[in-house]
């Protein structure tokens, strides 16, 4: 009965918790990339309002 348990308890870590873990890995990697992204488009908008600012209306 025990190595029934210990099975059970292998499975579980094997399943449940290391795809739980893969899973929260890939969320990192997407929020990393998002944000990286983020930085991105603030820079291109910065950079945008800087040329309109240098001239409004495009002379």
């Amino acid at each position: 009965m025990a190595d029934f348990f210990e099975q059970l308890e292998k499975l579980f870590e094997e399943q449940i918790i290391g795809s739980h873990e893969k899973k929260m890995d890939e969320v990192e990697k997407l929020s990393q990339r998002f944000e990286k992204q983020e930085r991105q488009l603030q820079q291109q908008e910065k950079q945008i309002d800087d040329i309109y600012n240098d001239d409004p209306f495009g002379q």
